[in-house]
């Protein structure tokens, strides 16, 4: 398991849990300081205590250990896929702002 602060491309892992928010359709963004609060043990253990912490509402409707396999597979997908894509992996991007309300037709 990989130690979400001992990272030494910590950038790049935040741009990577960032990109899978987008893409799972989930409002966050970690800033540095987010994704330092949110350090653990491990993955598991800092996701577990985000999702406690600051999203207890979707542990009512979905497992936690769901949760936490789908942001991590995810997070790992975009994480390659954007070294893959020849992108600098701990580049910032604003995920926020690509976050916007559709209306569906």
């Amino acid at each position: 398991m990989t130690t979400i602060c001992s990272d030494p491309s910590a950038d790049a892992q935040r741009n990577a849990y960032n990109a899978a928010f987008h893409e799972l359709g989930l409002s966050w963004f970690w800033d540095a300081g987010h994704y330092a609060s949110a350090c653990g043990s491990d993955d598991r253990t800092g996701l577990r205590n985000y999702l406690a912490q600051h999203q207890p509402h979707l542990l009512c409707a979905h497992d936690a250990e769901f949760l936490i396999e789908a942001i991590l597979s995810t997070k790992e997908r975009c994480h390659a896929q954007l070294s893959a894509a020849g992108c600098n992996p701990e580049a910032f991007i604003n995920w926020s702002e690509l976050q916007q309300r559709q209306i569906g037709i």
